[in-house]
């Protein structure tokens, strides 16, 4: 009976002395970019476990280890908005496991994250149609406001199957902003009209990857479905041979065609 008590009291001071329970693993991850802006930090936990601490990681250094019990869920949060969202994952075993973030909807990827492009002028010499307009239009322009740039970078993307999807980043006094729609688009006369539709948006939360499922929990694309809900958001372009002319208030903008494009390694 000595021998049994001896043998429980160890157990429990080996476990308050915090070492490893027989179940426990110390996982190793790494964080794969696929698609972010910034060399944000991350926040890692383990999913309903306050006791078990958290870990910051970041891009700059992507691998981490963790210890936790075999089969828990850990959570991978940003620390910066408007990128907010969280990446969870089960923790199986030791072997090094990709973890993919992201800020924006899957399709992004291919055809938003460019480096070097070439520009062509749209093949509307013998009329207008559908499939001539179809493709990727890009927009870059840089202002000076005394003695503060404001930059934007947007990207419009023409669907064959009458759908398009729109993204614009801004960097407006050291504070960047992201717009993100996507609809219906139709040619009326010698304009493109690009319609929200709420229906057409990514859900808030998605598995991209096996096991790995992705919730936005605000900011980012998310608010702008939100804005789509509660009002009719319409872009209109004038159809000209050098590009896409932006009908805006103030500002006459050339969304050019894309030739050919260079995505930017993983």
């Amino acid at each position: 009976m000595k021998i049994f008590y001896t043998i429980i009291l160890m157990f429990l001071f080996q476990t308050i002395m915090g070492q490893a329970m027989p179940d426990s693993i110390v996982f190793h991850g790494k964080i794969v970019n696929d698609g972010i802006l910034h060399n944000i930090g991350f926040i890692l936990h383990v999913k309903n476990n306050p006791n078990s601490g958290s870990h910051i990681v970041g891009l700059d250094r992507p691998e981490f280890f963790i210890r936790c019990m075999r089969g828990d869920t850990l959570v991978l949060e940003t620390l910066a908005s408007p990128y907010s969202y969280s990446v969870e994952f089960v923790a199986k075993d030791t072997t090094q496991q990709h973890i993919h973030v992201w800020s924006f909807p899957k399709s992004c990827k291919e055809w938003y994250f460019e480096q070097q492009y070439k520009t062509t002028h749209l093949p509307i010499k013998y009329g207008i149609n559908r499939s001539g307009l179809a493709g990727i239009y890009k927009h870059r322009k840089k202002k000076s406001y005394y003695d503060f740039y404001v930059t934007s970078d947007a990207t419009l993307k023409l669907k064959t199957d009458g759908t398009f999807e729109f993204m614009e980043i801004r960097d407006e006094w050291d504070i960047n902003s992201v717009t993100y729609h996507t609809g219906k688009w139709e040619i009326k006369q010698d304009t493109i009209v690009c319609e929200t539709v709420p229906t057409l948006y990514p859900p808030s939360v998605q598995e991209r990857y096996p096991g790995q499922v992705l919730h936005f929990v605000g900011g980012g694309w998310e608010d702008d479905k939100q804005k789509a809900i509660k009002r009719r958001i319409v872009y209109k372009f004038i159809i000209h041979k050098k590009g896409l002319i932006y009908k805006d208030r103030y500002d006459r903008d050339i969304y050019k065609k894309v030739k050919q494009s260079v995505t930017r390694s993983r």
